[in-house]
């Protein structure tokens, strides 16, 4: 998800006593799995680690789930104990959580033809990449009065454009295939915005595989960093 929160879960299944955790039948069937935890992602670099799936290698006993929320949403349940790691691009500062910058996303305005006006035009599609987002995107474009098409999830309007059409601001990593393949094209001159992401987590008491699924996160994202 590009604009709204996944989680991804990793954790170890209660055995013989009936009660289970009520996603552990979302993430596997296999009862010998552990059970998930949830961790959330609202930044492009978490579903990059669960394309990767690095701790299927290191522990092939962790089953992970992915879930799809608002970033207030996930920050409640985070806090109420029912996640256990939010990647989010602006995470709200909260006693007993630790907040680490994993690393920055540039978004760039893409179009589906080469000549397309950009905010200018009636198919341009304007994802809500949330309020600092907003801001600079109505100081660079102080003559832009709405789109035609206004998406909370930024992966919506991204297969949108694909599909129908338009153009868009999106993550650099995720139209760089595209833009090579000359399905999309890049607006020339259009300015970039640079926002950084982070991961957010209990101060105290990971279990074992929440500190293997934030070791291989942090990998996931250095090796992003890299290749960008």
């Amino acid at each position: 998800a590009y604009s709204c929160s996944e989680a991804l879960t990793t954790g170890r299944r209660p055995g013989g006593s009936g009660s289970r955790d009520s996603c552990c039948d979302l993430a596997s069937g296999d009862s010998r799995r552990e059970t998930p935890r949830r961790c959330a992602s609202r930044a492009t670099g978490g579903a990059s680690w669960l394309a990767g799936r690095r701790t299927a290698s290191l522990r092939p006993e962790v089953a992970v789930r992915a879930e799809v929320g608002s970033p207030e949403s996930l920050m409640r349940h985070l806090a109420d104990g029912l996640l256990d790691i939010a990647v989010l691009y602006s995470p709200e500062a909260r006693p007993g959580f630790l907040i680490e910058k994993l690393m920055d996303e540039t978004l760039v305005m893409i179009a589906s033809r080469p000549g397309h006006n950009g905010p200018g035009a009636a198919d341009y599609v304007f994802v809500d990449w949330g309020p600092d987002f907003d801001a600079w995107h109505s100081d660079q474009f102080p003559q832009y009065h709405g789109a035609g098409l206004n998406v909370s999830l930024g992966a919506l309007g991204f297969r949108h454009v694909l599909t129908n059409g338009g153009a868009g601001y999106f993550p650099a990593r995720v139209v760089a295939p595209e833009i090579a393949a000359h399905r999309l094209f890049p607006i020339i001159g259009a300015p970039q915005f640079l926002r950084p992401f982070h991961v957010i987590y209990p101060a105290g008491g990971l279990s074992e595989s929440t500190m293997d699924a934030l070791a291989s996160l942090r990998e996931a994202t250095r090796d992003e960093a890299r290749m960008s």
